[in-house]
């Protein structure tokens, strides 16, 4: 089942593809499944990961709930990257999968 998500994450994401957040809109610019999804942060060439472990662990909750909610995905992010906390509901929304 989480393989599924998984691949239900990846499949529906593509390098340049655009990440709507509440406040802001990211690019993706890279996809891997061993590392994570890379996007930009603003205009000004910062980025960030969202790194695979994270994204497995989103999936593990997902597989064992029908959904996860956005309390869940902030447990799951590291403290040291809030702006992952965004863009992984992104992601996960975008995919198709339920947050709550």
């Amino acid at each position: 089942m989480i393989q599924r998500i998984l691949n239900t994450i990846f499949s529906s994401l593509s390098k340049g593809s655009l990440l709507h957040k509440p406040k802001s809109t990211s690019t993706i610019l890279d996809i891997s499944q061993t590392v994570g999804i890379k996007y930009s942060i603003g205009n000004n060439g910062n980025n960030k990961t969202i790194s695979i472990n994270e994204i497995i662990s989103a999936a593990t909750i997902i597989s064992q709930n029908g959904y996860i909610t956005q309390q869940e995905v902030s447990n799951i992010i590291n403290p040291h990257k809030p702006c992952n906390k965004t863009s992984l509901i992104a992601v996960l929304k975008q995919s198709g999968l339920s947050v709550i």
